[in-house]
């Protein structure tokens, strides 16, 4: 080999080393980079509680409020480039579920925002620049995308004793669900329902229609709950209660209970909503709207000519 041949096989190889470094370099700053971005950014997210009606006894939202609320400050953060946590381990629903949080804080202060502080909660995720926790039951905006309902159902995967729980006592396939809100006069166990508000009740049956056989029943009042049962031979679970998920009167085994209802919804083939109220239940509603479920509605005549 020549020194000219030579030379130009030096240079080659010292160019291809060149090369190689540089893209090492590159690709090392790169991902430093991203690492500090992610430590910048995960130091101040935007955190959704859900509490109990004892740290703000005026304020207190089901769990489909509060779910309604998630939704909502994961639109607003998307928008605004922020982080978003849901936190549920200060609520006795959290002792039922896998939690996804990055870390627990102890009990914080909570900003609440009604349906009159949208606007306002809007500009605190935008502004935001600390760790802010807050709980609302704000208005989503339709439609929810892919990504939200995705991420809103990773905070609600059912730890290991909610999944035996659910095992052992759902035994039918590709059943319906009868969600009725009676109303939180009646919510409970030994409430019971004056005859015109159960004549109602079996109105509404009447405009559905279906297979009962194949149809789980589930109520804010038991009492009902039997008696359709009974009545229609509709299924029905063995129950401890139910109970206002927001409310701090709840025991453990209602909690649980309650809880157990929402999956029994979220893995139907459809929800059947009766509700004495105009806005009827969102308890069923965003079980169908996170879980992609079929949502027939019709609300009680008292509702209707309320409207």
């Amino acid at each position: 080999m020549n020194v000219a041949a030579l030379v130009i096989t030096i240079v080659i190889v010292l160019l291809i080393v060149g090369i190689i470094l540089i893209a090492v370099f590159v690709r090392t700053s790169d991902t430093a980079s991203n690492k500090a971005a992610v430590a910048s950014v995960s130091t101040k997210p935007i955190v959704c509680q859900y509490y109990l009606q004892e740290f703000k006894p005026s304020k207190y939202w089901g769990l489909g409020d509060f779910l309604r609320g998630c939704c909502k400050v994961y639109q607003l953060c998307a928008q605004h480039d922020q982080v978003y946590e849901i936190h549920l381990e200060h609520h006795p629903i959290g002792e039922f579920l896998i939690s996804t949080c990055s870390a627990v804080h102890p009990l914080p202060a909570v900003e609440l925002f009604d349906l009159d502080g949208q606007e306002k909660l809007a500009q605190k995720v935008k502004q935001n620049q600390a760790i802010m926790h807050v709980m609302t039951n704000a208005y989503a905006d339709a439609p929810l995308t892919a990504q939200c309902k995705a991420f809103v159902k990773s905070s609600l995967s059912p730890n290991q004793e909610m999944q035996v729980y659910l095992l052992e006592n759902v035994k039918l396939q590709n059943y319906r669900v009868l969600h009725i809100r009676a109303g939180d006069r009646v919510l409970g166990v030994d409430k019971q329902l004056n005859p015109d508000h159960l004549e109602e009740v079996v109105e509404a049956l009447q405009e559905l229609g279906g297979n009962w056989s194949n149809t789980y029943v589930i109520s804010d009042n038991l009492k009902l709950t039997e008696y359709l049962a009974q009545t229609y031979g509709m299924n029905k679970i063995e129950t401890n209660g139910v109970c206002h998920l927001g409310k701090q009167s709840c025991s453990k085994e209602t909690v649980k209970d309650t809880l157990f209802d929402f999956f029994l919804m979220a893995q139907s083939a459809e929800i059947l909503q009766v509700s004495v109220y105009q806005w009827g239940s969102g308890f069923s509603e965003w079980a169908s709207r996170l879980f992609d479920i079929p949502l027939r509605k019709t609300l009680l005549r008292s509702a209707r000519s309320s409207i």
